[in-house]
């Protein structure tokens, strides 16, 4: 048995083992009626664990594929280049799915803080759309960025903003079929510049009005039938509202079946603004 394999089981073990102890510490505390500040610390403490064994295998196999990528270990022909370029986005896409059951955790517990920076809306975009790129176009989906250049650089919490920024992208794609188009553009908001907005449109399936307003709600999608077609999470689209809006800003979502649907988010351009409910 290798190195890697005593450390993939070991790890599976210490994960096993410490969903094992928090259930059973729970079970406890609800037993002894202890009080809520007990119960969210257990939840932290065993989100903290969770968060580590999961992470720590998916860096590895991310490292080792980057090592025979770059030919470390021997020459690659074309086709086991282009698998293991495909095996590394999907490892991308399973980290950031572990990341936004973490985030939404963290916004639920209510004690997130933002860690603000001044960031390019514009690269965050870049930088979402780069893990999509091959699965639209393996798909005939053309995903198209229209930027708007002139927009100055805003303080937000770079990864949240990203997360929320992909997960709309996420959606895009999952909705939209072969021959399909996703445009995310970035513009301002009003007239007077105090907002800087996003709008990430496709030509998919399109959602029912009498929708609009619980879509936002966590594991929520639409209907069964639709739940069934485009299986996922159902955490991103609660994410990103809840991310936004702790930036005083504000999502929504513009749709007519058969159609496509455009979601918007804006965010103050500059500090003290506020998105009120006329946007």
């Amino acid at each position: 048995m290798t190195d890697k394999s005593k450390s993939s089981r070991s790890g599976s073990f210490s994960l096993a083992k410490g969903i094992k102890t928090f259930f059973m510490r729970l079970q406890r505390a609800f037993s002894f009626r202890e009080g809520p500040e007990e119960v969210e610390r257990l939840k932290k403490e065993f989100l903290s664990i969770a968060s580590h064994e999961l992470r720590t295998p998916l860096t590895t196999i991310k490292s080792s594929i980057s090592l025979v990528s770059d030919g470390t270990t021997g020459p690659l022909n074309d086709e086991q280049r282009k698998f293991l370029e495909m095996a590394d986005r999907n490892i991308d896409r399973l980290a950031f799915l572990i990341d936004n059951f973490f985030l939404l955790a963290d916004l639920e517990s209510g004690g997130i803080e933002l860690m603000k920076t001044e960031v390019d809306i514009n690269e965050i975009i870049a930088s979402a759309m780069a893990i999509y790129a091959e699965p639209a176009r393996s798909n005939g989906i053309a995903l198209i960025f229209e930027p708007d250049k002139t927009l100055e650089k805003i303080e937000v919490d770079k990864r949240k903003i990203y997360h929320s920024v992909n997960n709309l992208i996420s959606n895009a794609v999952k909705f939209s079929g072969s021959g399909k188009v996703i445009r995310i553009v970035s513009s301002r908001h009003s007239e007077d510049g105090d907002f800087i907005r996003v709008s990430v449109k496709d030509t998919g399936i399109g959602i029912d009005a009498k929708d609009f307003e619980n879509i936002f709600d966590k594991f929520r999608q639409v209907d069964n039938s639709m739940t069934r077609q485009f299986p996922g999470s159902g955490i991103g689209l609660a994410i990103c509202k809840r991310v936004i809006e702790l930036h005083n800003g504000k999502v929504w979502v513009e749709s007519e079946i058969g159609k496509g649907s455009t979601f918007h988010f804006i965010l103050p351009a500059k500090q003290g603004k506020t998105a009120w409910k006329k946007y």
